[in-house]
């Protein structure tokens, strides 16, 4: 059973909710023997058809964004593709966790899009040729791993210019469940949090460190 990456137009907003919670509780990213937890992430979709449903003129468009459940590396990083014929969807992983006890906590968590795609690249090793398997697997399955629940905080995405689309720029599509970690946007995120309805104290808690 893989990760649930299907969607609908209409509860678009809640599968994402469903799936970011999947992604960072239940699944952990593994190259051979390395594991990390992903700790933050962007969802990007639009309708194939310009007069479909969903707009979002940040989605890059790519075909393999019509594909579901592969990877899609591209100049800004690596994304999980959720898409099918209807539309492109594509998840940007911006931060991970690794786990690695030789590590200083503060070493462990890896914040940025190519970061990330550095950090994964650096666990194939070698350039000899060789089998390396990396991929998705589910925490239960790993004894070692253990993922602590925690529930995503959402925010605007990162680095998007609203002159292109001051809608889908204004959209809660980022996700984290370790913001002091972040290096990007944190007085967004607590903006964001007020306007969710959580006190600007508690906001600035769970934000800075």
């Amino acid at each position: 059973m893989g990760v649930n990456l299907k969607i609908r137009p209409e509860t678009i907003e809640e599968d994402f909710d469903r799936i970011a919670y999947e992604l960072m509780n239940d699944w952990v990213l593994a190259v051979n023997a390395i594991s990390y937890r992903i700790t933050e992430i962007e969802f990007y979709c639009k309708s194939v058809q310009k007069e479909g449903s969903i707009k979002d003129h940040y989605t890059h468009g790519h075909a393999e964004q019509t594909k579901s459940g592969t990877w899609y590396f591209h100049g800004s990083g690596l994304d999980l593709t959720f898409g099918c014929e209807e539309y492109y969807g594509g998840i940007l992983i911006r931060g991970i966790y690794k786990f690695d006890s030789t590590l200083e906590e503060k070493e462990k968590h890896i914040s940025g899009p190519l970061k990330s795609v550095a950090e994964i690249l650096s666990s194939f090793g070698s350039c000899e040729m060789k089998n390396i398997e990396f991929g998705l697997v589910e925490s239960v399955k790993l004894s070692t791993i253990k993922l602590p629940k925690k529930s995503p905080i959402k925010a605007p995405r990162v680095g998007l210019n609203p002159i292109h689309d001051t809608n889908a720029h204004k959209k809660l599509y980022r996700y984290l469940i370790f913001p002091k970690e972040t290096n990007r946007d944190k007085s967004i995120i607590v903006d964001s949090l007020v306007n969710q309805g959580v006190s600007r104290k508690d906001a600035e808690e769970s934000v800075y460190k």
